[in-house]
């Protein structure tokens, strides 16, 4: 990869709660190429895998849109998600919890 503006790698950590029998050997990394679908990840599950194919394979798209764009910078989840936020501070506004710190 270098230093390729272009390119990037994508981390995926898949955790699971420690057996009884005892914490196992760490994972060996699995890299797969750009076409590569998920699914052919040993032990991916294939729903899960088809829901990452689906995200990963929109990341050209939105680089390829930061790099074309005429907006000087990205929109992060601070402004997109304000509604969001809203909601759940209307709610706990309802539901007297407003200001009190979650358990």
């Amino acid at each position: 990869m270098g230093h390729d503006r272009g390119r990037a790698l994508f981390d995926l950590l898949l955790m699971a709660p420690v057996p009884a029998s005892g914490r196992p050997a760490p994972a060996e990394p699995v890299r797969i190429g750009v076409e590569d679908s998920y699914c052919s990840v040993p032990g991916v599950d294939a729903a899960f895998g088809e829901i990452y194919d689906q995200d990963t394979g929109n990341l050209g798209w939105m680089q390829e849109g930061i790099r074309t764009g005429a907006k000087k910078g990205a929109t992060y989840a601070n402004y997109q998600e304000i509604r969001i936020r809203q909601i759940h501070q209307t709610l706990d506004k309802y539901l007297g919890e407003h200001g009190k710190t979650p358990a």
